[in-house]
């Protein structure tokens, strides 16, 4: 019981594990999905502020840089070296902004509003507030072989953010500023990092994020109930067959004791068959020839008993044969073996006995309680007396066929002399002189 209760405990933590790991498997990978949308939306922003600011930077370039009212926000350039740098327009000073300072003024702004930061750099600034930081000198130097644009998550001391960065190609009008340096047209002369913050990406994918997490949570309890409700049911049909199955076994076990004691018990009076008292015959002479102990072997044959089956009928016959079997049982010892071989036959193996003598004294004591009256079912009472023959292992035979030869030709002895005598019992034992004295049953 307890075995089986073990059982369907481990047959539903499997199938939780194995829900559990299905549906964790499945979350991890739609989570991985939605990371790489994240990512996606991320470099979508990215390249759409990159090329707003290369267009922008482009528009300036091509007009050799613009003019704006200097004030506290917009002072004059002192990295710009230009001798119209500065003009005065009806007595408003005024100062030019080329691409790279109104990126820097542009990138101000959005930081402040939006909160995503950008930052043209190279690895050869003019502007040495422009050297690129560690991420972005080894995007920069993978530009160098070949790539164009890097997207990737990092961990920032203020939570996870992503960070673009794309390739600034040398056009005509960067050469007015950059010509200096060595560029030309088609040159990589830098790169524009923009950085987003995390949170600001991961929130347009945090209402998908709680509907998968919370729809694999009921995935994975309703295919864990329905699997433990189908386990339950199979355990209890399984059980059920079991029971089925027990109930069955036993029905058989009985079927065969029944069967078995039919073949080794008389039905009639529940004593030994023919067959078990010819196995135990057997064993009893082994056991004698290995210890040399005396065995002997009487036949008994009813007399008179087919009148009381013609007189009174069959069941008071069964009667009589129940009773004599009774009778025969209570005149020996436990360990004798008492059989009815059909009929009125019966057959007594006393095993282990201490002298002839001794085993005569209980054939004799046997035939007497025989002798006595039977009640019948009807209150008559009838008389049936026995012939017995008696036979020693190992004097009078050695093998169980031979013995049994001599105890049943001893009965017929004694048979034949009761023919004198009709109402004494006869015994007499196999080569032997002496002839016992009649047994009556008064």
């Amino acid at each position: 019981m307890a075995q089986a209760v073990w059982g369907r405990r481990a047959s539903a933590l499997l199938s939780i594990l194995f829900w559990a790991a299905l549906t964790g498997g499945s979350l991890a990978y739609n989570l991985n999905l939605l990371d790489h949308q994240a990512a996606d939306n991320a470099l979508a922003r990215g390249r759409m502020l990159f090329k707003m600011i290369e267009t922008t930077r482009l528009w300036n370039a091509e007009r050799n840089g613009v003019y704006a009212a200097v004030s506290a926000h917009t002072p004059p350039n002192p990295l710009l070296e230009d001798p119209d740098r500065d003009v005065t327009i009806n007595g408003q000073p005024y100062t030019k902004v080329n691409p790279a300072y109104m990126t820097r003024q542009i990138a101000e702004l959005v930081q402040k509003d939006a909160g995503v930061t950008f930052n043209i750099t190279s690895l050869n600034p003019i502007n040495p507030n422009n050297r690129a930081d560690v991420w972005e000198r080894v995007v920069l130097k993978s530009f160098e072989s070949g790539r164009r644009e890097v997207l990737e998550r990092v961990e920032q001391p203020d939570g996870p953010a992503y960070r673009y960065m794309a390739a600034l190609v040398t056009v005509e009008p960067c050469l007015g500023c950059h010509a200096k340096q060595g560029y030309q047209v088609g040159d990589i002369r830098g790169g524009i990092s923009v950085t987003i913050p995390g949170p600001f990406v991961l929130s347009e994918i945090a209402p998908q994020t709680r509907q998968t997490i919370v729809l694999h949570g009921v995935v994975f309890l309703v295919l864990s109930a329905v699997s433990l409700l189908f386990l339950n049911r199979l355990a209890g049909a399984w059980e059920a067959m079991e029971g089925m199955v027990a109930a069955r076994t036993a029905e058989l076990r009985r079927a065969n004791e029944a069967l078995e004691r039919i073949a080794l018990y008389d039905q009639l009076t529940g004593l030994c068959s023919r067959t078990l008292c010819e196995e135990r015959l057997k064993r009893a002479l082994q056991r004698a020839e290995r210890h040399g102990n005396l065995v002997s072997l009487t036949y008994i044959d009813l007399n008179g008993f087919k009148p009381v089956n013609d007189t009174y009928g069959h069941q008071a016959g069964d009667v009589v044969l129940q009773i004599t079997g009774q009778r025969m049982l209570a005149a020996v010892r436990k360990v004798d073996t008492v059989a009815r071989l059909g009929g009125d036959e019966f057959v007594i193996i006393m095993e282990d006995v201490a002298s002839r003598d001794d085993c005569i004294r209980a054939v004799e004591r046997t035939l007497s309680r025989i002798a006595q009256p039977v009640a019948l079912p009807d209150g008559t009472q009838v008389v049936v007396h026995a012939s017995a023959g008696t036979a020693f292992f190992p004097t009078d035979a050695e093998t169980p066929e031979t013995l049994i030869a001599a105890a049943d030709a001893a009965m017929y002895r004694a048979k034949n002399e009761q023919h004198a005598a009709p109402d004494t019992c006869r015994h007499v034992v196999a080569d032997d002189d002496l002839e016992l004295v009649p047994i009556n049953g008064a």
